[in-house]
């Protein structure tokens, strides 16, 4: 006859997670995704099992968003955009080929595409509406007006995922056009994530 083998549960510790800069308790910003340092104003991202510093911003804007006015978390990033190969039916001037041109650099008297910005709502929401966000903010290239720390909605993203949901919402315009493309060979670089809190005013 077995015995039975009695099985010692393992016993679980919560451990705090603290600010590598200042060694304080840190708070989360959704998910365990984002955490920021109210001591030393510090954000981080965690990657792995480490956290990462990020660039974090508030910043006011002056238009209107659909719904209650919110404060939203958006991943920026540096952005240049190479098109290798691109084949339409027809040549109309689409959402598309306006993204693409912007973040080519192709646009007369448009701003140094060193400079121009590729954003992706960083909230929980749908993938139609992260593209239609994410597309509204980077072919307009806004300015905002700096603010304070306010609360925010959770992150569902991090910058990882974010550079991932950027080819979807560059190739979601798709949609919008009239043209039909039938052969895209493209390369879109993205640098410098930064977290950029934006409320709608």
């Amino acid at each position: 006859m077995m015995k039975k083998k009695e099985i010692q549960p393992t016993p679980v510790e919560l451990i705090p997670v603290k600010c590598p800069g200042c060694k304080k308790s840190i708070r989360s910003g959704g998910q365990d995704i984002f955490f920021y340092c109210d001591y030393c104003d510090t954000g981080y991202e965690l990657s792995g099992n480490k956290l990462r510093p990020v660039v974090l911003e508030f910043k006011r804007y002056r238009g209107k968003l659909k719904g209650e006015a919110r404060n939203i978390p958006f991943w920026a990033f540096r952005a240049k955009l190479t098109i290798h190969l691109r084949e339409a039916s027809h040549t109309t001037t689409s959402l598309f080929s306006e993204l693409g041109k912007l973040l080519s650099g192709k646009i007369p008297g448009m701003r140094s595409k060193s400079e121009l910005m590729f954003y992706v709502p960083a909230h929980q929401s749908p993938p139609d509406k992260i593209a239609s966000l994410g597309r509204r903010f980077t072919i307009n290239q806004p300015v905002f007006e700096d603010s304070e720390f306010c609360e925010f909605e959770e992150l569902a993203y991090n910058s990882e995922d974010a550079a991932k949901l950027a080819d979807y919402i560059f190739l979601s315009s798709e949609i919008e056009k009239p043209d039909v493309i039938s052969r895209l060979k493209y390369t879109l670089e993205l640098k410098m994530p930064r977290l950029v809190i934006v409320s709608f005013v």
